[in-house]
């Protein structure tokens, strides 16, 4: 064993007292409750909790409050554009995707029937074998077809 040099696998992570109580609060309890215990014990990690259960429950005023607090310029943005988008379906499907759930987003996008922005997921995530699936169920034209191809 060395100390300048630890394995992995013997460093355990613990949450803390205020973050366990958060998470527990927001599993039980309406946010606004959450939010205003994460007010009287601020931590970032607790407003990033915060900002990221309001975007699953699709409260983007709350969400925008907690990203301000934990000085998230990029989800003060993704929440603007969140809110300019009217169909509540396409909204879940935008907060898969900012998850990191690619799939459940193009299920998504694809009962909603935009096969377009399926596609530009994809592309986005350079997933080519997965754009030319979706070309040839019908999104997208020959050009995008060559450019998958490439």
């Amino acid at each position: 064993l060395d100390p300048e040099h630890p394995d992995k696998e013997l460093i355990v992570m613990f949450d803390t007292k205020s973050l366990r109580d958060a998470r527990q609060l927001l599993h039980t309890t309406p946010i606004k409750e959450a939010y205003s215990f994460i007010s009287d014990n601020p931590h970032p990690r607790l407003w990033r909790l915060l900002a990221e259960t309001a975007l699953e429950q699709l409260n983007f005023v709350v969400a925008d409050k907690a990203f301000v607090q934990c000085k998230d310029y990029q989800g003060i943005q993704f929440v603007k554009q969140l809110k300019l988008i009217t169909d509540t379906n396409r909204q879940r499907a935008e907060v898969a995707a900012y998850f990191g759930r690619f799939d459940e987003a193009e299920s998504l996008y694809l009962k909603l029937g935009q096969k377009d922005l399926a596609l530009e997921l994809r592309v986005r995530l350079g997933d080519w074998m997965r754009v030319v699936q979706l070309i040839k169920s019908g999104a997208g034209d020959d050009k995008m077809l060559t450019t998958a191809y490439k």
